[in-house]
């Protein structure tokens, strides 16, 4: 990324999600980008120009049905590259 912003040796995940709450001024509607089974996305633009997508977690049971269906997500997610 550029400006190292995701350095794992330099990474700051409270002030990560600080400039995250700030963009998305506390995950307002007006930035909501899709929603999803398991969140909400929304656009971030981030203090050194880069823009990510976030997804805000909804509030619900884990059952092992939930868990399974989160996991296959998570999975799905983590191999996007864009």
């Amino acid at each position: 990324m550029k400006n190292g912003l995701f350095l794992i040796s330099t990474f700051d995940g409270r002030t990560m999600f600080e400039e995250i709450i700030n963009a998305t001024k506390n995950f307002d509607p007006m930035y909501c980008i899709g929603k999803g089974g398991h969140g909400s996305f929304y656009k971030v633009d981030l203090p050194l120009g880069n823009i990510a997508a976030v997804k805000k977690l909804h509030e619900f049971d884990m059952d092992m049905a939930n868990q399974k269906d989160f996991l296959n997500e998570v999975r799905a997610l983590i191999e996007i590259k864009h």
